[in-house]
């Protein structure tokens, strides 16, 4: 009888691992957290949110020899204008920029309370490479 046990649980381990992989895909799906293609970035070199109670989206994080980096974009600043149109939110950005790709991105943002206007060159053959145009 304990080699039934044993080739009882044998049976058994193979089928709770397998029943373990199917639940956690399905709970995947249910919370929506499955794989999403990745896309272009829309502003290189940086990832944003929505600002919340103030218009614009805020910078959550800046590649370090990104465009974005070198023209001294940091975590925290607030884009609220892109080619001279409001930017209230990332639907509007991505609105924007998924309709067009500009060879030139010229942003407006708000950089420790200070207004800067920043400048990224987009180009398929050479690095991105960005301004800071002090306007």
């Amino acid at each position: 009888m304990t080699f039934a046990r044993r080739h009882d649980g044998a049976r058994l381990l193979p089928a709770l691992a397998a029943a373990a992989i199917v639940g956690m895909g399905a709970l995947a799906l249910a919370l929506d957290i499955a794989p999403v293609p990745r896309q272009p970035a829309q502003l290189p070199g940086l990832t944003a949110e929505d600002a919340g109670n103030a218009s614009g989206i805020v910078v959550t994080s800046v590649q370090g020899a990104s465009a974005a980096a070198r023209a001294g974009i940091v975590a925290g600043d607030r884009i609220t204008a892109i080619d001279g149109r409001p930017m209230p939110g990332l639907s509007a950005v991505r609105s924007y920029l998924g309709t067009s790709t500009p060879p030139v991105i010229d942003m407006q943002l708000y950089h420790y309370h200070s207004r800067r206007n920043v400048r990224l060159h987009r180009s398929e053959e050479s690095p991105h490479v960005a301004q800071d145009t002090r306007r």
